[in-house]
């Protein structure tokens, strides 16, 4: 069931001014039910893209983002080198934040639909980063690192308190496993990662919003 305010209708386009009779019977009982307007309903919830926040500026995060980008998605860089988060290198960056990753990591507020990749240098900072990213509410989050790498910050992790279930969440070793060698290769395959999660979101919400309708 959906109900709400009589107002919210007018934002909506429906087929052969639908919404009016929807409209109407919503005056009528003082809020709009679609399991009780006449005819069929389809409804598509449109959300903004997310911002994919990248935290490491180096050679593999200058790939994903410029990837990024080809997909009309939105990149926020993060490091604690000038140089390497300059405009020269990330043209198309709707942030690009310089600070130590300490205050980096303690400034970080991202939405809830936002996706986060965690590729430090040397993974100095990835372990920090992690511990806090995993207590927020985001949509994606992902680890450049090896696999014997994740599973030595898995076991501190869950040493730290963190349980499975949030740790399986993660996506690491981050990307698709295509073989990728090459940086750009390796980009290719964080970003079809990205994809997949994206349309699977995507393709969930639809469902759920048909079946919402069909009760």
């Amino acid at each position: 069931t959906e109900t709400g305010t009589v107002n919210r209708i007018w934002d909506w386009d429906t087929l052969g001014d639908g919404h009016w009779t929807l409209i109407h019977t919503a005056k009528q009982q003082g809020e709009f039910r679609m399991d009780e307007a006449p005819g069929h309903w389809y409804r598509q919830l449109l959300t903004p893209p997310p911002v994919l926040h990248i935290f490491g500026a180096g050679h593999v995060g200058q790939s994903v983002a410029q990837l990024a980008h080809f997909l009309d998605l939105d990149v926020a860089i993060y490091d604690d080198r000038n140089e390497m988060t300059s405009e020269e290198r990330f043209p198309n960056a709707i942030l690009r934040k310089v600070d130590t990753f300490e205050q980096l990591i303690e400034d970080f507020s991202p939405a809830t639909s936002d996706y986060v990749m965690v590729m430090t240098k040397g993974h100095t900072y990835d372990y920090q980063l992690m511990q806090r990213v995993l207590t927020l509410d985001i949509d994606y989050l992902g680890l450049m690192a090896s696999q014997r790498k994740w599973d030595v910050l898995r076991k501190a992790l869950l040493k730290d308190g963190f349980t499975v279930e949030q740790l399986n969440t993660v996506h690491a070793p981050l990307g698709l496993d295509i073989g990728g060698e090459t940086v750009p290769e390796i980009a290719v395959s964080i970003m079809a990662e990205v994809v997949n999660h994206l349309r699977k979101q995507h393709r969930s919400s639809i469902a759920l919003t048909q079946t919402s309708l069909e009760k």
